[in-house]
């Protein structure tokens, strides 16, 4: 994995200022990474679950279409077998 690659880098480097602040810098890059995934699953998840209800509902929502010859208006029935054609 790429993180293990960082990893293994960052602990080859010479003991000094820069290692710290680089392994600091990484730990932090993660938590910035993961803030949005964090927040969708501690507070943002309730208007998804009220979403999908709504959705759910829609999709099982019965349909009933009715055709009646001649309800068309004539305007539109021109239009219609316009665009059959």
């Amino acid at each position: 994995m790429l993180s293990e690659h960082i990893l293994s880098c960052v602990r080859e480097l010479p003991l000094g200022a820069v290692r710290p602040v680089l392994r600091e810098g990484l730990v932090i890059t993660g938590w910035v990474a993961m803030w949005r995934p964090v927040e969708v699953l501690l507070y943002d998840w309730w208007p998804m679950v009220e979403q999908r209800r709504w959705i759910t509902k829609a999709l099982e929502a019965p349909i009933d279409l009715r055709y009646q010859r001649g309800s068309v208006v004539p305007t539109q029935a021109k239009a219609l077998s316009a665009a059959a054609v």
